[in-house]
């Protein structure tokens, strides 16, 4: 079913080897494969394997990146449901468009992407989560989105709950759709309008835990700490920038 994490900071922090080792655990679920995509400055890294996820997957990768300081990631353990078990099928995906680099991840099932307009974004694999990504991206681009603006970002609201609809209005049929997505200066996040796969956020804003000081916002299908967590409005589109919610909103 997958499962995935959004992480935004005021400032670049050491990636927190307690929180891999929680998210890489629910690997144990989900072992179609794992990703993960940060930001160096302007620059999206990603690192993904179609394998399963697991404490030594954990070790490797945050000892290869122990110099990492980032205020932006996107991690995706999959449970492939559409296409083969390949690096091409594993989240997160990576394109860029208008100077900006976009990193995406989707967790969720819909039945009607054929249908959706990709334009020039043709995509790698067969997933479903990539076509989604490909339509965006050509929405994006036709719509000459360069730099986010409020109004963008509740026309991306609109946009994303007509997605998350099935084309057959008349049934009634509802695809499943949880998004994360980036393009190194926001994060954006959309839950399933009918709650799929329930997923909770953490907002802090001062000294305490892994977060050191600053704002941060945490987004995961499970609460990875003890701390106070609270459910994802369903249908929602959150946006948040250097670790703080700047446009929450269905359109």
């Amino acid at each position: 079913m997958c499962d995935m994490l959004g992480i935004s900071t005021s400032k670049p922090l050491p990636l927190d080897e307690r929180l891999w080792r929680l998210f890489f655990k629910r690997g144990r679920y989900n072992p179609d494969g794992w990703g993960v995509a940060w930001y160096w400055g302007k620059k999206a890294v990603v690192t993904k394997s179609p394998r399963k996820a697991g404490c030594s997957t954990a070790e490797r990768f945050l000892k290869s990146h122990s110099t990492a300081r980032t205020n932006m990631v996107i991690a995706h353990l999959r449970g492939a449901s559409i296409g083969g078990i390949v690096c091409e099928n594993t989240h997160p995906f990576h394109r860029s468009l208008f100077g900006k680099e976009y990193v995406f991840a989707h967790n969720g099932h819909l039945d009607h992407t054929s249908q959706l307009p990709i334009g020039r974004f043709t995509p790698y694999g067969q997933t479903d989560s990539e076509r989604i990504f490909c339509h965006l991206l050509y929405w994006i681009e036709k719509k000459k989105i360069k730099a986010w603006t409020r109004e963008s970002m509740a026309w991306l609201a609109k946009t994303l709950r007509v997605i998350n609809k099935d084309f057959e209005t008349a049934k009634k049929r509802y695809g499943k759709m949880n998004l994360l997505f980036s393009d190194g200066s926001f994060l954006f996040f959309y839950h399933d309008i009918h709650g799929f796969n329930r997923y909770w956020t953490l907002q802090q804003y001062k000294k305490q835990g892994y977060t050191e000081d600053g704002p941060c916002f945490v987004v995961s299908m499970t609460k990875l700490t003890r701390e106070r967590w609270a459910r994802a409005k369903q249908g929602f589109l959150v946006v948040v920038k250097n670790g703080e919610v700047i446009y929450c909103g269905t359109g």
